[in-house]
């Protein structure tokens, strides 16, 4: 039978050798624990590695974002400011150009009201002129001479009678109608005397002062007869033809109204109006058949239907 101590010392060898698995198994734990945790380190480690790495690509994004996002800003503020002095500078050009328009229409008319007002200035200038001038003749027009009267009377014919009030014109014309009436029986006497002197230059003269001054005074039919007469002896057959034409316009009421239809028809024909002078030929023939002229109608009429109906001569060849 096992004494106490060899009791004792079996228990201690077991109590240590449990211990000592324990504190074996222990110790293999903690190892474990601590290879766990370098493990989980090194696994948080790289965790810690792999966030970092996030962050600085979330923050370089960030920095871009923020980067590219003020760049944006800036150019939308640099084009709204763009736009905003644009629209600015179309503003204010439209409003320069209103503004010189508005300046070229004051200037225009500032233009047309000083060359109205320069008009209306030379117009006074001219109705005050004319006005002297129709006093002159006013008084000119009562002087005891006739030929300084009759002056009186060309200087109120070339009167610019719109620029004359209605009492000048009145005042002229009173004082002028019985002098007109007076000067176109003078001047007609002094024609027909001219006449008969053979001084047709004069006669041409004094009825051509008549139509300017006295235009329809005295007996303008032996009037016409006289000038268109004169003027056909001088042979200026284009100035013949309007006053024989009023000669002849009722031949019958006057003296020599053969003679007066002759000269028109050779007027005429001088003038290269054929047709009219036959026309007036046939006429004198009708109305004169016993005058002492009648033959040289018929002979100027019988020339001309000749001339009129032969052929158009041809020039020669050249050799």
């Amino acid at each position: 039978m096992p004494n106490e101590n060899e009791v004792v010392q079996g228990v201690g060898k077991e109590g240590l050798e449990r211990e000592l698995s324990e504190l074996r198994r222990e110790v293999l734990e903690a190892r474990n624990l601590v290879i766990k945790s370098d493990n989980l380190l090194k696994n948080l480690h790289s965790d810690l590695k792999v966030v970092g790495k996030r962050q600085e690509e979330q923050a370089k994004r960030a920095r871009l974002s923020s980067a590219a996002a003020y760049i944006l800003f800036v150019l939308l503020g640099s084009l709204a400011a763009f736009g905003i002095t644009r629209a600015s500078v179309a503003v204010e050009r439209a409003k320069l150009e209103v503004a010189k328009a508005e300046s070229e229409k004051a200037q225009s008319r500032s233009a047309e009201v000083e060359t109205k007002l320069d008009e209306s200035k030379k117009e006074q200038l001219q109705i005050k002129v004319e006005s002297e001038r129709a006093l002159t003749a006013y008084r000119t027009l009562g002087e005891r001479d006739l030929d300084a009267r009759v002056k009186g009377l060309e200087q109120a014919a070339s009167l610019e009678r719109d620029r004359l009030t209605p009492l000048e014109l009145k005042a002229l014309d009173d004082r002028g109608v019985e002098l007109r009436a007076e000067y176109a029986r003078v001047a007609v006497e002094r024609a027909k005397v001219g006449w008969l002197r053979g001084d047709y230059r004069g006669v041409v003269n004094a009825l051509k002062r008549l139509t300017v001054i006295a235009p329809g005074q005295g007996d303008a039919q032996y009037a016409a007869w006289l000038l268109g007469m004169s003027l056909h002896k001088l042979r200026d057959y284009k100035e013949a033809v309007a006053p024989l034409e009023v000669a002849c316009a009722n031949p019958k009421n006057i003296k020599n109204g053969d003679l007066a239809l002759l000269a028109l028809a050779q007027s005429y024909e001088e003038t290269n109006q054929p047709a009219k002078a036959i026309e007036t030929l046939q006429r004198g023939m009708q109305l004169y058949p016993a005058s002492i002229n009648a033959p040289l109608f018929i002979a100027r009429l019988r020339a001309l239907q000749r001339a009129s109906s032969a052929p158009p001569t041809q020039a020669a060849p050249q050799p």
